[in-house]
């Protein structure tokens, strides 16, 4: 699962990291994946000082 490791479900069950319904699940997902294709490579590259195309 996206975004949640085994033991964080398990340590703080109480307290959920993902939403209920189902469309909030998948925007959740879209918002990760911008996340991890989009920013951590645009922040990769202005802090390794790459010039952008």
């Amino acid at each position: 699962m996206l975004g949640q490791s085994s033991s964080t479900r398990e340590k703080f069950p109480e307290v959920p990291l993902m939403p209920k319904e189902l469309t909030k699940r998948a925007e959740m997902r879209i918002w990760i994946d911008f996340c991890y294709t989009q920013l951590q490579a645009t922040a990769g590259n202005i802090r390794h000082d790459h010039e952008v195309e």
